[in-house]
């Protein structure tokens, strides 16, 4: 009786471990749940360059940057004196950089994103202004503030030098939003698209000159018209304000990446109408 109850437990403990096993082959085949991934911070730099000795830079991004983001050096030398958060997408960092610093100046962290990031900041000369003011004059301004009567600043710019600007961006410390035009980004997406065939194949264009008669043989056509000289037209950016202080980084990039900062700062008078009593 007792060697038969002995084969009886052996014979569950047998069957038990297989059903263990099979459970936990069974588990190891079931799709695991993907673990989220940090998402790397994207944080662009103005100005991209600065000399050597104490200097405040401006830290963007298009997104929020988290929280606990910090601001430490990246390169042997450079000191973070102060970071001060000017919203929710933008930082501003005082540094003092030493004359044989090399490589990338900063480093943001973020402990909370499980990511870093070096921003494109080294030391050099201090890039000039990439745009002047197209819309405001000197004269415009009341103890250094420009003062605008609606909750939008029009913001009217040329470029400054031959290069061709590859972005300007507008940031509000009051509103914590970036208004911007992004020309390089806008072409490298176009240029990812497959163009769409209009013309049929057998379509020739026509060089309208070769309508237009040249009776004496200069080479200038009889009815031709003479080439219109346009006055420069500048360009615009919208900016959204609230009522009074508006403090505007405006940050421009050209071809090269080469980066600009400058401040403007805005006050407007706008209130809006009371609302209709009920």
């Amino acid at each position: 009786m007792r060697n038969e109850r002995g084969r009886i437990l052996r014979g569950v403990c047998l069957g038990g471990g297989g059903l263990v096993l099979a459970a936990a082959l069974l588990f190891s085949l079931l799709p695991k749940r993907a673990e989220p991934q940090a998402s790397p911070l994207e944080i662009f730099s103005a100005p991209s360059s600065v000399p050597e000795g104490e200097h405040w830079v401006l830290l963007g991004s298009k997104d929020a940057i988290p929280e606990d983001a910090e601001v430490t050096p990246a390169a042997s030398g450079v000191s973070v004196l102060e970071v001060q958060r000017l919203s929710q997408k933008a930082l501003g960092a005082r540094i003092l950089a030493p004359a044989e610093a090399a490589g990338p100046l900063l480093e943001v962290s973020s402990r909370q994103a499980a990511t870093k990031t070096l921003p494109a900041l080294t030391l050099g000369p201090l890039v000039p202004p990439l745009s002047i003011d197209a819309n405001i004059a000197p004269e415009d301004l009341v103890v250094g503030q420009l003062v605008v009567p609606s909750k939008w600043l029009i913001y009217g710019y040329f470029e400054t030098e031959e290069t061709p600007l590859a972005a300007l961006r507008i940031h509000n410390r009051a509103t914590g939003e970036w208004n911007a035009q992004e020309w390089a980004e806008a072409e490298a997406q176009a240029a990812l698209q497959v163009p769409v065939k209009v013309d049929p194949e057998f379509f020739v264009n026509v060089d309208p000159h070769d309508t237009l008669p040249d009776t004496n043989g200069d080479g200038v056509y009889d009815f031709e018209d003479p080439p219109e000289v346009r006055e420069a037209v500048p360009e615009q950016l919208g900016v959204a304000l609230v009522s009074g202080t508006n403090t505007l980084d405006i940050v421009a990039v050209d071809r090269s990446g080469r980066v600009s900062w400058k401040v403007l700062e805005v006050f407007s008078t706008y209130s809006p109408p009371p609302e209709p009593a009920t």
